[in-house]
This record gives structure tokens, C-alpha cells and sequence, in this order.
């Protein structure tokens, strides 16, 4: 393979979303630590699994969209590797199922070696689980009835993003399902379906000219930045709450600068264009928002 290629294959992969991505598998460790239950093992193959679904969820996405001729020379963001060419569609689709085969493998280890095969019942739970997982990361630009294509990419992340690998992922520590975990569970997710807004938000333009009608092109210039405000606000309260209601209440200022800075960095934008270096700026703040959350809640009062 010439190194063109393989640059090009490295883009389509776009690792740098891998942080956003493990933030949920963070916060969980993080919990599943403070519960006295933490497991190593667990851990890492949660952080892989979470890896290859956005992986996976990336290559779908620009296979989707640019078979719906979404991705062209109006989109504001980089150009993809199907865009540009460089990879054959066929080659490129090829690559996504073998991304899929490896990302349902970790992701058996993974609940095998949480459960066990003698809990066959709940490996078997847990396996339509993660094939729900893999549905949502090919499903929202892939198909006739994508489901980014129809206004719920949003719910979606906030769901696959959030409640399931926080909420999930702690269960396969505990085996139990911990009702206070949906608080901070709900505050990642609510952050990563800001990073989407914020990239919809950047693309509403185009998007709105191709028929892909996402929350942020459905709303007003305004009215996008006070739906994505309004995420980052009961994020931070999510978070802080959880701590007051488990008496760990370290590191809670911190908690609320992060998401308040990129709400204020929001409303200094006058045109689409200007969101596009703000989506790295937000995805790292989520990804800093899971690990010092972890560190607060794991801190000796």
C-alpha cells in the first residue's frame, strides 16, 4: 500500500474522535472505582470497544454521505477520502466491515470476560446490546431512513454516547444497574450531542441545500446557539449534581468552567464557518470533563 493511500485511510479513521468517544467508558471505570469494583481487565477492552465503534461510526458516516452526494465542495468541513477519490468506494466499504467484524470480536471478549459464559442469559443481553451499538454507528447516514438524515442524530448520541456505555459499562463491573449513574451519564451524553450540534451547526448550510435535516438546520442562527448552550448548562448540572448527592463535591468548579467556556466561545461566532475550530475545542472539554470527573469522585474528602 502507497503512503497516499495509507494517509488516506488514516484520515478516513479520524482518531482524533477517539477521545470523545471513550469519555463514557471513562466515567464508568471512574465510577465502577469509587464503588470499590474497578477491574482492569473490563476497563481496557470497554476503551477498545468504544474505539472501534467510533471508528466504525466514522467510516459509515462518510460512506453515507458521500452516497448521498452530501459530502461535495460546499461542505465547510475537511475533505473526505471518498470525496477527494482516494479511496474506491468498494475498497472503502470492504474496510468498514472488516472495522465491523473486529469491533463485535473485542466486544464479546469484552462481556465474556465481565460475565462469564456460564451467565448466558446476560451475555446474550449484553451481545444485542452491542449489535444495537453497531446499528446506530452504520444507521445514521447509511440507508434510505438514516436517521441523521431525519432529525435524531442527537437522541441517538445522547443515548449510544451517554447512557449506554456510563450506565452499561458500569454494570459490567457491578452487574447491577446504579440509578444515580444516569445523572452523570446524561452529562456526557448531553456534551457529545453537542459536538455533533456544534458540527451540524457548522455544515447547516449545505445540509439544509442536500435535504439532510438535522435539529441545527431546522433552527435559527440563534436559536441553534441556544439549543447548544442549553446542552452544555444540563451537562454541568448533571455532573455537579451527582456529586452533591454522593457528597463528593471535589474539583466541582472546575466541573463548571469547562462547559461554560464553550458556551461563551459559541456566542463569539457570527457565521457557520466559525464553529468549525470549536468542534476539537469540545471534544477534548468533554473528554477533560470524564476524567477529572473521575478524579473527584474517586478524591478523599
Amino acid at each position: 500500500m502507497k503512503a497516499d493511500q495509507i494517509k488516506a485511510w488514516g484520515h478516513s479513521l479520524r482518531l482524533r474522535t477517539i477521545p470523545l468517544s471513550i469519555s463514557g467508558a471513562i466515567i464508568a471505570g471512574g465510577l465502577a472505582a469509587s464503588y470499590g469494583v474497578w477491574r482492569t481487565d473490563v476497563f481496557i477492552l470497554m476503551l477498545l470497544t468504544a474505539s472501534f465503534l467510533q471508528i466504525l461510526s466514522n467510516m459509515a458516516n462518510d460512506y453515507g454521505d458521500f452516497s448521498k452526494g452530501t459530502d461535495n465542495d460546499d461542505r465547510i468541513g475537511p475533505a473526505r477520502a471518498l470525496q477527494r477519490g482516494d479511496i474506491k468506494p468498494r475498497t472503502f466499504l470492504i474496510g468498514t466491515l472488516v472495522v465491523c467484524m473486529i469491533t463485535m470480536m473485542i466486544g464479546l471478549a469484552l462481556v465474556l470476560v465481565s460475565f462469564g459464559v456460564e451467565a448466558i442469559y446476560t451475555v446474550l443481553l449484553f451481545l444485542a446490546l452491542g449489535a444495537s451499538c453497531i446499528w446506530a454507528a452504520i444507521r445514521y447516514t447509511v440507508g434510505k431512513r438514516a436517521y441523521g438524515y431525519h432529525g435524531l442524530g442527537d437522541i441517538f448520541v445522547f443515548i449510544f454516547f451517554g447512557i449506554v456505555p456510563v450506565v452499561g459499562g458500569l454494570f459490567l463491573y457491578t452487574h447491577s444497574v446504579e440509578v444515580l449513574s444516569f445523572l452523570p451519564a446524561a452529562g456526557i451524553g448531553l456534551m457529545s450531542s453537542g459536538v455533533l450540534n456544534l458540527n451540524n451547526m457548522r455544515d447547516v448550510e449545505n445540509d439544509r441545500v442536500m435535504g439532510k435535516r438535522t435539529l441545527a438546520s431546522q433552527m435559527s442562527f440563534t436559536g441553534g446557539k441556544i439549543y447548544h448552550s442549553s446542552l452544555l448548562v444540563v451537562a454541568m448540572a448533571c455532573f455537579i449534581s451527582y456529586q452533591c448527592l454522593t457528597s463528593h463535591t471535589g474539583l466541582w468548579y472546575v466541573l463548571c468552567i469547562i462547559p461554560l467556556f464553550n458556551v461563551w466561545t459559541i456566542w463569539t461566532v457570527k457565521e457557520c464557518k466559525g464553529y468549525d475550530k470549536y468542534l476539537k475545542v469540545l471534544s477534548m472539554s468533554a473528554f477533560v470533563m470524564s476524567i477529572l470527573f473521575s478524579v473527584a469522585i474517586n478524591m478523599s474528602m
